[in-house]
C-alpha cells in the first residue's frame, strides 16, 4: 500500500508542477498608457482602456 501512494505521488507531484508553470506563462502587453486613468498594460491591439473605458 505504502509502494501505491508513493508510486501515485511520482506521477502527481510532476504533473502538478508542470501544469503550474504553463497557466503562468507571460502575457504580451503594449507600454501604451491610458491618458485618462494612467493605467498601462493594456493589450497591444486594445483601443480603449480596460479601467475606465476610455479610448487609447
Amino acid at each position: 500500500m505504502l509502494l501505491m501512494v508513493l508510486g501515485y505521488g511520482l506521477i502527481a507531484v510532476p504533473t502538478g508542477i508542470v501544469s503550474a508553470e504553463l497557466v503562468q506563462q507571460p502575457r504580451v502587453t503594449s507600454g501604451q498608457a491610458c491618458p485618462a486613468c494612467c493605467a498601462e498594460g493594456h493589450e497591444p491591439e486594445a483601443k480603449f482602456c480596460r479601467k475606465c473605458g476610455a479610448g487609447l
